[in-house]
């Protein structure tokens, strides 16, 4: 096991997948979510470095130092903050450093030949979250000025899929249930329904996704990046305003007319502001197609009052059908497992939904438990491959 991680080296993983878009650290907030809306391919985030974009002389590695990553959801959190509501043009037009993690070591660059092994101990022991390797031919890439250089990025997921690749090697550790191997985490954040969708951006900040319940620890859905970034800048003003159990319905429902309202009568310059500047369709659409029945309702009682929590999705799902492998067509619908679920089924499920962990629910209420994380997974192959042979 040990020897086929150190014949492989990280290069290995970014065979045939496209370069990372990057930029210089003079760059705006509003460059970074020009290059993340126009990104067709599966990377969801861009590198920033050092450089100066100007330079066209030729440079090594040590001169041009590669600062950290930034996602959509970073553009969201920092737009969510008061001042910026009001007035996202100027928003946009601060550095992209404002959006750089604070903590260091997340993201981390490394060289081409690192072997398999030695991206294990990084993701896992020294904690970071990111990979930037150079790929095409090195030498030729340390003589590229800086307008030229390639990079692929390699994340948890990329090690988690190579595992699953070579589950067989591993063998009895996939068989092995999650509770078992003990890495079901309960430090997870949640919300109840009833709580402001603000209160999830501390965790946000951290790539971290929210779960939602209502009725004590009945999950109904999750706040997570992704889910956030497929609304883009759009989901600033919702996260915002919106209530935990409403914010779900938005990710969902594409911005009906009930949130747009809400969202305008709990925010109105910031909307107008936005509408104006950023021209956020998913906000401004017309929504002649959308009955006065539904704002009636969504108002009833309280002129900013939000709607009562819908039938949590997640749940209606689960009794329908008994799985507890839940869909990511919808944006904010939860990755569900047991706890005696196996470490192979959960790394399928993962995979297979594109989420970063699973949640773990231990009845048909799915009553929450816990969490599983891509970091939880590769803990557990670190171990396996590290413990000591049995005589």
């Amino acid at each position: 096991m040990a020897v086929s991680l150190s014949q492989h080296e990280v290069s290995d993983l970014c065979l045939g997948r496209p370069p990372l878009k990057w930029l210089p650290e003079s760059a705006t907030v509003g460059d970074a979510l020009s290059q993340l809306r126009a990104n067709t391919v599966s990377e969801n985030c861009i590198v920033v470095w050092s450089c100066d974009p100007a330079i066209s002389s030729p440079f090594d590695y040590e001169e041009c130092v590669c600062l950290g990553t930034v996602c959509m959801v970073d553009i969201i959190c920092f737009l969510v903050r008061e001042e910026n509501l009001a007035r996202p043009d100027q928003a946009l037009h601060s550095p992209v450093s404002v959006l750089l993690p604070k903590v260091p070591g997340l993201v981390r660059l490394v060289q081409p030949n690192y072997s398999l092994s030695k991206a294990l101990e990084i993701l896992v022991v020294e904690g970071a979250e990111i990979l930037i390797v150079p790929i095409g031919n090195t030498r030729k890439a340390m003589k590229k000025p800086a307008t030229r250089r390639e990079f692929c990025c390699l994340t948890r997921e990329d090690l988690v899929r190579y595992f699953l690749n070579s589950v067989g090697l591993f063998s009895p550790l996939p068989a092995c249930s999650i509770s078992e191997l003990k890495l079901i985490r309960t430090d997870y954040p949640s919300l109840n329904h009833t709580a402001p969708s603000s209160k999830a951006i501390t965790a946000l900040l951290r790539h971290v996704p929210v779960a939602v319940t209502a009725g004590g620890d009945t999950l109904i859905g999750e706040i997570s990046p992704e889910a956030l970034a497929l609304c883009e800048e759009a989901a600033a003003p919702a996260l915002a305003t919106l209530y935990a159990g409403d914010l779900l319905a938005f990710l969902d429902s594409n911005a009906p007319t009930p949130f747009i309202s809400h969202i305008r009568d709990m925010c109105p310059v910031a909307l107008d502001a936005w509408s104006h500047d950023l021209t956020l369709s998913m906000l401004t659409a017309s929504s002649e197609d959308s009955s006065e029945a539904s704002d009636e309702e969504f108002t009833a009682g309280s002129p900013t009052g939000p709607l009562p929590p819908p039938a949590p999705p997640v749940l209606a799902r689960a009794r329908r059908s008994g799985s507890f492998s839940t869909s990511r067509g919808r944006r904010a619908e939860a990755v569900v497992c047991r706890a005696w679920s196996s470490l192979v089924a959960v790394m399928v499920q993962a995979l297979a939904h594109r989420a970063t962990h699973v949640w773990v629910c231990e009845d048909e209420e799915c009553s929450l438990v816990g969490v599983v994380t891509f970091r939880d997974i590769l803990g557990a192959f670190w171990d396996h491959i590290n413990a000591p042979a049995v005589a």
